[in-house]
């Protein structure tokens, strides 16, 4: 948890010196989606280690200029890696800062760092907690609605099965990697300032300075209601 908060005021130092952006996204927003996933086990978890599918969802809160903090869980059927076949289930649940870098009006590469929680039952049960990395991109197909992929790195230094004996080798930790894309959508503020708070976006806004309650026109300035052209 320590090395959450730090990596979340690194973030906002990062967020609060790079310069203002009409297109960035704004303090305040709520980021809800839902996502499907395809993860690869370390052999150390006994479980198969090629790719096995799940499903899951993710909720963030802007608390910085592009910087969230996010909270997503998810839930993967798959198998032990020895016979029998029978069926095992995943559930972590992770705990991240990311930093959403502004490159354009629609794309944002992301980043992200915190810790994962994983849950592990039927063929395999056990719990355990790590440290997550996560790369990735957002791009926006609507106003606020975004297609959203990343990879993501889980390192279980004290596994739930430490110690025991797994294809001859003595488990010590695991490294699990995990693929998921989906669909996000913004809630709130969004990525564009209206300084004035008139309805209209800072970057189509000809009057910025409108006094709050002021009735103003499509480009943000005040409405010509005696029609005297002034």
């Amino acid at each position: 948890m320590k090395a959450l908060k730090l990596l979340a005021a690194i973030l906002a130092i990062l967020a609060l010196a790079q310069p203002s952006l009409l297109h960035a996204q704004q303090a305040g927003t709520v980021e809800a989606g839902l996502f499907g996933q395809r993860t690869a086990f370390d052999q150390g978890t006994t479980l198969a280690f090629g790719t096995s599918p799940g499903l899951g969802g993710l909720l963030g809160v802007y608390v910085f200029e592009n910087v969230a903090l996010e909270l997503a869980s998810s839930f993967t059927w798959t198998h032990p890696a020895a016979p029998p076949r029978v069926r095992a289930t995943w559930a972590p649940i992770r705990a991240r800062a990311t930093y959403h870098i502004p490159v354009s009006e629609t794309f944002y590469p992301v980043v992200g760092l915190g810790i994962v929680r994983n849950s592990y039952g039927d063929a395999v049960t056990g719990s355990d907690i790590g440290w997550g990395a996560t790369v990735g991109f957002k791009t926006y197909v609507e106003e606020r609605v975004a297609f959203r992929a990343a990879g993501h790195l889980d390192r279980v230094s004290s596994p739930f099965n430490e110690g025991a004996s797994v294809a001859g080798s003595v488990v010590g930790g695991h490294t699990n990697w995990n693929l998921t894309a989906g669909v996000s959508v913004d809630l709130g503020r969004g990525r564009y300032r209206d300084t004035d708070l008139d309805g209209v976006r800072d970057r189509a806004d000809m009057c910025p300075a409108t006094p709050i309650g002021v009735s103003v026109d499509l480009v943000g300035c005040r409405v010509d209601s005696d029609g005297d052209l002034v």
